[in-house]
C-alpha cells in the first residue's frame, strides 16, 4: 500500500521582548520568570522569547484518486480536521510554551479494497500540550456500484444493527484480551453510539474503540474483528 505524505507546515513565531532595566533580576530568576510567561531566553538578544508553532502533517490516500465521490467526501474531511485545528489554536491564544508546540498528524488505513467496495479509517493525533495526545478517528466504506457511503445499517438484510450480538462479541474479545476487571463495560454495551466507528475487511466487521472508550488511556485504541456469520452482514458486502 503506498502511503503519499502531504506535509503542512504552518509556523508562526512571535518574539516578545521584555524590556531591560537598569536593575535586571539574576540570570536564573530572569530565565524562571521567562519560562511562566512560556518563553524561553534569547542566546544571542538576551531577551524572553514566545515562541508559538502548530505542525500539521497529513497522509493523502492517493489510492482512492480514482473515485471522484471517495476524493470528494475525504477531501471534505481533512478541510473539516485542519480547520477546526486551526480554530481551536486561534481560541485558545496560541498559548505559547518552551517545551511544545501543538501537532495535528493524520494517518490512515483501508482495511478493503475490492472491486465493488473501499472501506478506510482516518487517525487524527492532536497534541495541545498536557501529558499526552489524543487520537480521534473517522471511518468510512464506499459502495462502489453505487457511489455512496455506506451506515452501519446498510450491511444488514432488514437494515436493523444487531448491537445485541455486536456488543456480546465485543464483550467476550475485550474481556479476554484486557482482562474484566481492566476494561469500561459501558463502553461495550449495546448503546449505538458505541459503534459509530466501524470498516470492512476480508475476516469481517471491525469496530474500533477509542482511547478511554472500553479501557484506561495505556490499552490505546481497540479494535475487534466480529466475523460476518456472527451477526448476519448481507452477501453482498462481505
Amino acid at each position: 500500500m503506498r502511503h503519499i505524505t502531504c506535509l503542512i507546515l504552518l509556523l508562526m513565531a512571535l518574539v516578545i521582548p521584555i524590556a531591560a532595566q537598569d536593575s535586571t533580576p539574576t540570570a536564573t530568576a530572569d530565565t524562571d520568570l521567562c519560562f511562566n510567561k512560556g518563553g524561553i531566553i534569547g542566546e544571542e538578544t538576551g531577551r524572553c522569547q514566545l515562541n508559538m508553532s502548530v505542525n500539521i502533517s497529513y497522509d493523502y490516500p492517493l489510492e482512492l484518486i480514482d473515485y471522484p465521490f471517495i476524493v470528494d467526501e475525504v477531501d471534505d474531511y481533512y478541510e473539516t480536521a485542519r480547520t477546526s485545528f486551526l480554530q481551536m489554536a486561534v481560541e485558545s491564544g496560541f498559548a505559547p510554551s518552551p517545551v511544545y508546540i501543538w501537532e495535528s498528524d493524520l494517518s490512515y488505513d483501508i482495511s478493503l479494497m475490492s472491486d465493488s467496495l473501499v472501506s478506510v479509517i482516518f487517525y487524527n493525533y492532536q497534541f495541545t500540550g498536557g501529558a499526552h495526545g489524543l487520537t480521534s478517528m473517522t471511518a468510512m466504506t464506499f459502495d462502489l456500484s453505487t457511489e455512496t457511503l455506506l451506515s452501519l445499517a446498510d450491511l444488514f438484510p432488514d437494515g436493523v444493527v444487531p448491537y445485541e450480538a455486536i456488543s456480546d462479541y465485543s464483550a467476550t474479545v475485550l474481556e479476554e484480551r484486557l482482562g474484566a476487571d481492566a476494561t469500561f463495560p459501558e463502553g461495550y454495551t449495546p448503546d449505538p453510539a458505541n459503534y459509530q466507528i466501524w470498516t470492512l475487511s476480508e475476516e469481517g466487521l471491525i469496530i474500533y474503540f477509542s482511547q478511554y472508550q472500553v479501557a484506561p488511556y495505556v490499552a490505546g485504541i481497540q479494535q475487534v474483528v466480529i466475523p460476518f456469520d456472527e451477526i448476519g452482514v448481507s452477501e453482498a458486502y462481505r
